[in-house]
């Protein structure tokens, strides 16, 4: 017996299960939507009332992380799914799903 058959396999392209390409996000897309709409109106409210410069920029920088953040971890579907929303689903009318055909 070699050194080989005593290791066991613990691959994971061996694992059962599908493959996902994109992960799960970690937390939901919804509530990191709702985030990044409270950070933009906050930024928007300080600019606004004249707030320091610095809580401005902090603000900004802050919006424009959370896309950066969110395409690192999921690739540009998933800004692309923060910043329009989920594409509805595409479905045809009743009469055209079915193709009838006529006689000859």
């Amino acid at each position: 017996m070699t050194v080989q058959d005593k290791v066991p396999v613990t691959s994971c392209q061996e694992s059962s299960g599908p493959r996902r390409d994109v992960p799960p996000p970690t937390v939901p897309l919804g509530r990191t939507r709702r985030n990044l709409g409270a950070l933009a109106v906050l930024t928007g409210g300080a600019g606004l009332t004249d707030a320091p410069l610095w809580t401005v920029v902090v603000l900004t920088l802050t919006c424009l992380a959370i896309p950066v953040a969110v395409g690192l971890h999921g690739g540009p579907a998933l800004v692309r799914t923060l910043l329009l929303g989920a594409a509805p689903a595409r479905h045809r009318p009743d009469g055209l799903r079915q193709r009838k055909e006529t006689p000859a």
